[in-house]
């Protein structure tokens, strides 16, 4: 992960994937743009406490809060995400 990265989408959804941006130091890794969901997100320190500062106030629900947040982070997405790695490789075969 790079060191200036404050999270890292496991899995991911509503990306504008052809917006994503790819550094070849961290080929699996693209910056994220605007994904919503929050089921799978690796934290660095820094960036829990970035995004734990950014939600108070509440304003609505965390995956509609998410793409607002983390416009202020430094985020970045697992491609492809582990969850399409798993179906691949599990349940298709």
């Amino acid at each position: 992960m790079p060191p200036t990265a404050d999270m890292v989408y496991l899995e991911w959804c509503y990306e504008s994937c052809s917006n994503i941006w790819y550094n070849q130091n961290y080929p699996s890794l693209g910056r994220a743009v605007e994904p919503s969901c929050s089921a799978a997100i690796l934290f660095t320190v820094q960036g829990a406490r970035k995004v734990a500062d950014l939600c108070l106030p509440i304003f609505d629900a965390i995956d509609r809060m998410y793409p607002i947040l983390i416009r202020k982070v430094h985020r970045m997405l697992k491609s492809p995400s582990v969850l399409w790695l798993y179906v691949v490789d599990v349940l298709v075969g």
